[in-house]
């Protein structure tokens, strides 16, 4: 993966950068100091993962996080001094959108790192959370844009609603490809709809939302208005839409 690192402190940065180019698995796409520099590197180019420190100076992580998840999405794992004793703040960063937290590493004489197996073991696990190739990714990408029935084989996403969720979850759907092969169970209720689908298998079937488009043609962008009303992209449907984009459709 692409990971960017943003800490105040030197020697954390060059702790992490030799944690993760020692892996063989990833590479470092950017260093930032602060929040407000991260959220600049950000946007101009979007790694595939943050490690975020949350005690800095002008823009701290957590509002650094929060600003990211709504101009540029990506995975963020909080990197902190110590996560006990920053536990209020971790959460803050979580419920803004961070996915993790776990403690910095440590270099150590000679020259290795305390904490590494740690952090390389949080990497992983968000690396297959938003579905990266183990490999180092390429900088080529596919030019097609349109879905192709061969780019689902094999795959499944599973997203799970509580109340307030499904106005969210109806947003996500309607941009996923119109033939995936959708399974639904227990009795649902979204937009104002019964569906009570239990257990049934529905190729094909599209709930409805926002800005439908004409087979084949350009999505639309949802009206201003209708968004708004439903708390337009939230942080969790943004890293959502950004983890399957690129899988299922541009």
């Amino acid at each position: 993966m692409r990971i960017a690192i943003v800490n105040d402190v030197t020697l954390a940065i060059e702790a992490m950068r030799r944690v993760i180019l020692g892996s063989g698995a990833h590479e470092i796409a950017w260093t930032a100091m602060d929040g407000a520099e991260a959220l600049d590197r950000c946007c101009r180019d979007t790694p595939d993962l943050i490690l975020m420190d949350l005690i800095m100076p002008k823009t701290d992580g957590v509002e650094a996080t929060r600003r990211i998840m709504a101009c540029c999405p990506c995975a963020i794992l909080v990197v902190t001094a110590n996560v006990t004793d920053n536990c209020s703040k971790v959460f803050e960063a979580m419920g803004a959108g961070a996915l993790d937290a776990v403690n910095t590493p440590v270099l150590e004489w000679p020259g290795s790192c305390k904490g590494a197996a740690d952090l390389l073991g949080k990497i992983e696990t968000i690396r297959k959370l938003i579905g990266v190739p183990p490999a180092l990714r390429g900088a080529s990408h596919p030019t097609d844009s349109s879905p192709a029935a061969g780019h689902l084989e094999g795959r499944l996403i599973v997203i799970g609603a509580s109340a307030g969720g499904p106005a969210a979850l109806s947003r996500i759907l309607g941009y996923l490809p119109a033939n995936l092969r959708a399974f639904r169970t227990g009795p649902c209720k979204l937009v104002g709809r019964s569906d009570p689908l239990a257990g049934e298998a529905c190729p094909g079937r599209r709930l409805p939302c926002t800005g439908n488009h004409p087979a084949g043609g350009p999505r639309p962008a949802p009206d201003r208005h209708q968004a708004a009303q439903a708390g337009i992209y939230t942080g969790a449907e943004r890293l959502l839409l950004s983890a399957i984009g690129g899988r299922f459709f541009q």
